[in-house]
């Protein structure tokens, strides 16, 4: 069974983007900038995707998905609402990094399309991310979507 779970360990990290992915400590990591600039629209992409098997090496144990309307999810409820929900596009307008240490922040925009049984929404969101340096690789710890706006259809 450990065999297991460190060949699945294996493979997450492997499918995360080479500057996510550390081969030491974590001073060799210490540049959040430029990595989260990187990460943060290919987690993005993997929502569209529905890649929660990536999603799941990206997000802490303990991550939390605070929604604008007041309703948080833990990590698994987060992937599970992924599978369920059909996102079109999410399209990164703003990002803004902010490190401290082995933490970092992560401040945007984005413009969200999306697919449910009550149809498609579009919509865009001001969100906070709080990243940590945990097992030697940059983890996202939370998201909380501080304001949301409805869009007129493109």
């Amino acid at each position: 069974m450990l065999k297991l779970i460190a060949f699945a360990t294996l493979i997450i990290v492997s499918q995360l983007p080479a500057s996510a992915q550390s081969t030491g400590a974590p001073e060799q990591t210490q540049d959040a900038t430029a990595l989260l600039s990187e990460l943060e629209p290919q987690i993005e992409a993997a929502v569209v995707r529905g890649d929660v098997v990536y999603l799941d090496g990206i997000y802490a144990t303990d991550f939390r998905f605070t929604h604008g309307t007041g309703l948080v999810q833990n990590k698994t409820e987060w992937l599970d609402s992924v599978k369920r929900v059909r996102y079109i596009e999410r399209k990164q307008e703003s990002l803004e990094i902010e490190q401290h240490g082995d933490v970092a922040l992560a401040s945007g925009r984005l413009l969200i399309k999306s697919r449910r049984d009550t149809g498609e929404s579009w919509y865009g969101i001001s969100y906070l991310r709080v990243y940590q340096i945990r097992e030697g690789r940059w983890q996202m710890l939370s998201h909380r979507t501080t304001s949301r706006w409805d869009l007129q259809p493109k």
